[in-house]
């Protein structure tokens, strides 16, 4: 199934990676945990290599590309955010 990347643009995206950022100590139950990469920024373009964000940080937006080979899924929101 091919997506129609188009009628997500100006959307909020929720999207996690398949790759784990790092490791983590939990020291209640004392063991390591794998921290799972997530982005959310405001999908604005799509190429053949993968979607182009908006993305804050620290209080400046900053342009970004998500490889299309690095997601796992992603969640839609039309939720207004502080990019919108």
């Amino acid at each position: 199934m091919i997506m129609k990347r188009d009628l997500y643009k100006n959307q909020m995206l929720n999207v996690t990676l398949h790759q784990n950022y790092g490791l983590t100590r939990d020291a209640k139950n004392d063991q390591t945990l794998h921290e799972i990469v997530f982005k959310t920024g405001k999908y604005f373009e799509a190429n053949d290599n993968g979607l182009f964000f908006d993305v804050e940080r620290e209080n400046v937006i900053v342009k970004i590309l998500m490889p299309d080979l690095s997601i796992k899924h992603s969640e839609i929101s039309n939720i207004k955010g502080k990019l919108n």
